[in-house]
This record gives C-alpha cells, structure tokens and sequence, in this order.
C-alpha cells in the first residue's frame, strides 16, 4: 500500500468533478494503488444511508479523501484495505447483508452508489488492463 500523498491542489480538482468523473477515478485509482479507504469506528465500519433507508458502506481512493468526511462520521478513521481482502472478503458480505457501496463521498455528501453488481465488474475490467 502506497505512502504517497496527494497534493492539496489534486483533492480540489478532483472533488470538482461530477460524480460519474470521480467513480472513474476511483477505479483507475483503487486497482492501480491496491487499496480502498473506509472509516472505522468503534462498532466497526461507518456506513451510510441513502434515500431508500439502505445501509452504504462509503469508499475513497486514498486516506487523505476519507479524512475530509471524518467530520460526518463522528471520530471515525480511515483505514486502508487491500482490494483484494475488499473484493474476496467483504463485497459478499455487504451483499448478504443487503448494503451497497457509496464510492468517493465528499465533505458535502454527494457520491456514486453503484450497484455493488456494477461496481465488481468495474473493478475486474479495469483490473484486466494490468
């Protein structure tokens, strides 16, 4: 798992673009890093509900993302996890528990809830490019 940082100049521009711009980005930056950010809190992970009243468990690129939303989170803290733990170990999961996935959240809310259907093909396909 990677030490780099990102400029602060990077996490403006990147938190500028729509939704479906920062879902690609987090693809491309997820399976080229090999870690996905949750925030943990004392009960676990933080999770999130949409307007349906269903259960999101939010994901981020990298640390310094998931740090802007700790405010939301009451004392939560990102944690790195290995995409491939991610993908073998707790995709199944969510599924049987009936949540999805809330991709790249910003300090105003908004993010990209895929289908955790869409969001594994996503993955595999861009992990095929490598």
């Amino acid at each position: 798992m990677s030490d780099f940082k990102i400029s602060e100049q990077q996490i403006k521009a990147v938190l500028a673009l729509d939704g479906e711009k920062r879902y690609r980005h987090f693809i491309k930056e997820v399976v080229g890093n090999d870690v996905i950010w949750v925030l943990g809190t004392d009960d676990g992970w933080y999770l999130v509900g949409d307007e349906d009243e269903s259960e999101l468990l939010p994901l981020w690129p990298a640390k310094e993302y998931a740090q802007l939303y700790t405010d939301e989170c009451d004392g939560g803290q990102p944690i790195a996890v290995s995409l491939e733990d991610f993908m073998h170990n707790h995709v199944e999961s969510l599924s049987d528990g009936g949540m999805g996935v809330a991709v790249f959240m910003t300090p105003s809310g908004l993010g990209t809830t895929p289908s955790l259907k869409q969001f594994v093909r996503d993955i595999s396909d861009e992990l095929d490019k490598y």
